[in-house]
């Protein structure tokens, strides 16, 4: 079974949030690529058992900028 994570970028444009897999390279499982990096530009929510929950989440906390277009969870 899948699970997801939604990023939630603060510093584009106003917040914007967008779904990843937790296995994408850019999410980690929710640590994202910099180990010991700070929510200075955004923060991880999750995780989300489904794809639906993870995008619902994503619409309540920012504007839904859709999926990771590399790792591409459907």
């Amino acid at each position: 079974m899948a699970t997801y994570y939604v990023y939630v970028n603060w510093r584009t444009r106003g917040y914007r949030a967008r779904v990843h897999f937790a296995h994408c390279a850019f999410c980690n499982a929710g640590a994202g690529i910099h180990p010991r990096a700070t929510n200075r530009s955004g923060w991880w929510c999750g995780p989300f058992a489904t794809l639906e929950k993870a995008t619902t989440a994503a619409q309540q906390l920012a504007r839904y900028r859709g999926v990771c277009k590399r790792c591409k969870p459907a």
